[in-house]
C-alpha cells in the first residue's frame, strides 16, 4: 500500500465493498417484503446486529450474499413457491458447506411427500449440475478441495477443544448426528399443519436448532454466525422460544 494515499486507499475499499452494500439493500428489500407490517422493527433488528456490520464490513467476508440468498429462501418459503425455494437454496449450495447439512431437513418440511421432495431436490441439484460440474471437471481438483479440504476436515474433527480431540470431537459429532436424526424422526412423524405460516415458522425453527447444534460442537469463529443470522432474525421476529435477554447476551 505504500504508493497510495490515504484517500485512494479508502476509495479503493469502498468500491471493493460496494457489491456488499447493494447486497445489503436486496436483503433489507426482502426482508420488508417478508414482514411488510413489520418493516421498521424488522430492518433495525438485521442491519444493526454486530455480526453482519463485523462480518461483511470489517472483516469483509463474502457472507452478506449466502445471507441474501437464505432470505430469498424464505420469503420463497412463506409465500409457498416451493421451486423458487429449492433452486435458491441450490444456489446457496454454490456458496457454503452447510445447507448441505440442512438440506434433508429442510426437503421433509417444504415437501408433502417423498415424490414432491425428489421433484425438490431436482430444482436444488440444478444450479449444482449446471455450474458445479462443469467446474469441478475442469479445475483441476481445484473445485473438489474447496469443498473438501482437508485443513478444514482436520479442524472440523477435533471438535472445539484443543485437549483430547480424539474424544472431544467423536462426542461433539456423536451429539451431532443424534440431533439430526432425532429432528428427521420428528418430522417424519408431524402431521401437516393448515395455518398460513406454519411451514415458514417450522423451516425457521427447525434450520436454527440444528445450526445452533452444529455451532456448540464444532470449531467456528463470529463470522460464521452469519450463517445462522437470518433465522436468527427471524426467529427474534416470530417469538424466539427463550427470554429476550438471552438474544442480548448470546450477540455480546
Amino acid at each position: 500500500l505504500t504508493p497510495y494515499t490515504t484517500t485512494q486507499i479508502l476509495q479503493l475499499v469502498f468500491w471493493m465493498k460496494l457489491p456488499y452494500l447493494l447486497t445489503e439493500l436486496g436483503c433489507l428489500w426482502i426482508v420488508g417484503k417478508i414482514y411488510a407490517d413489520r418493516k421498521v422493527e424488522a430492518w433495525n433488528s438485521w442491519l444493526w446486529s454486530p455480526v453482519l456490520i463485523f462480518s461483511t464490513y470489517i472483516f469483509g467476508q463474502y457472507r452478506i450474499f449466502s445471507a441474501f440468498l437464505m432470505w430469498c429462501v424464505l420469503y420463497a418459503v412463506l409465500k409457498n413457491k416451493k421451486p423458487l425455494a429449492a433452486l435458491s437454496f441450490g444456489a446457496l449450495c454454490l456458496m457454503e458447506n452447510y445447507p448441505f447439512y440442512l438440506l434433508l431437513p429442510s426437503l421433509l418440511i417444504l415437501g408433502e411427500g417423498w415424490k414432491e421432495r425428489l421433484k425438490l431436490l431436482g430444482f436444488v441439484s440444478l444450479p449444482l449440475i449446471l455450474l458445479l460440474v462443469p467446474l469441478a471437471m475442469s479445475s483441476k481438483g481445484y473445485v473438489f478441495y474447496a469443498y473438501f479440504s482437508p485443513v478444514i476436515a482436520k479442524t472440523v474433527s477435533r471438535g472445539i477443544f484443543y485437549h483430547y480431540p480424539e474424544l472431544t470431537g467423536v462426542l461433539g459429532k456423536l451429539i451431532l448426528g443424534a440431533a439430526f436424526l432425532g429432528t428427521l424422526y420428528v418430522l417424519l412423524r408431524r402431521k401437516r399443519s393448515e395455518v398460513p405460516g406454519d411451514r415458514y415458522r417450522l423451516f425457521i425453527y427447525v434450520n436454527a436448532a440444528l445450526l445452533f447444534v452444529l455451532y456448540a460442537v464444532s470449531t467456528t469463529t463470529v463470522h460464521y454466525f452469519m450463517w445462522i443470522l437470518p433465522f436468527f432474525v427471524a426467529l427474534r421476529l416470530e417469538g424466539q422460544p427463550w427470554k429476550k435477554g438471552l438474544s442480548t447476551v448470546l450477540i455480546a
